[in-house]
């Protein structure tokens, strides 16, 4: 599903058909650093979405800061993690299995048996390279910590630490033959994901405007 006005879009989604929302993370790799990291990693990756939120919407808007504090609320993770399946996957078998999964019902008005809404324009992918890059924020930091900008911006929020800790984010559907269909996005800046990957223009494009630092960072 793509939302022209993502924040009160998806708001208004959740209310209605009485659905939590959240990103797709596809777990493929099981070894001892991911078994310890890989918890607190889906854990960050929602409290930073989060915070991206937060500081995104318009701060003068009401109807933005209503719909936040119910994505704030509802957020519950679609993780993909089974060993049996998932482990060594490549992007092309998990852009397969996404693309199947994007198939089933969403929630509908008056019904809660519907998969969480997501973004059906990419998802990402944690593997052993992201969980050695994350390792250190693991450490670092704990989810509460990132709440409510507690952290100073200047501080932490930095551009440095933007391109340093990141996540790898694949396309759901591939727009060009020769496009690889992945790219490393800033795990602070996963919401300017979500509201450009919008179904109107491919990763290429946002890929494009990361070439100097490797990073997409919004």
């Amino acid at each position: 599903m793509s939302f022209l006005y993502p924040v009160t879009e998806l708001a208004s989604a959740i209310q209605e058909t009485k659905t939590p929302w959240g990103i797709t993370i596809y777990r493929t790799t099981y070894t001892p650093l991911s078994d310890l990291h890989f918890d607190r990693i889906v854990e960050l990756i929602g409290a930073l979405l989060k915070e991206n939120i937060r500081t995104w919407k318009n701060s003068d808007d009401d109807e933005q800061g209503t719909a936040y504090t119910i994505l704030k609320e509802n957020y519950q993770p679609i993780v993909m993690n089974d060993r049996s399946t998932f482990d060594g996957m490549t992007f092309e078998d998990a852009r397969v299995h996404q693309q199947s999964y994007i198939e089933l019902p969403e929630g509908t008005a008056g019904e809660t048996t519907g998969r969480p809404w997501t973004n059906e324009n990419f998802f990402i992918v944690v593997d052993e390279e992201v969980v050695q890059t994350l390792a250190e924020l693991c450490d670092q930091v704990t989810p509460a910590q990132l709440q409510e900008g507690s952290r100073d911006d200047k501080t932490f929020f930095n551009y440095a630490n933007r391109r340093k800790w990141w996540v790898k984010v694949a396309e759901t559907e591939l727009w060009e033959e020769d496009d690889k269909g992945w790219m490393k996005c800033s795990i602070f800046m996963l919401w300017n994901l979500w509201s450009d990957m919008n179904g109107e223009e491919g990763m290429s494009t946002w890929e494009a405007m990361a070439m100097r630092s490797g990073v997409y960072t919004g």
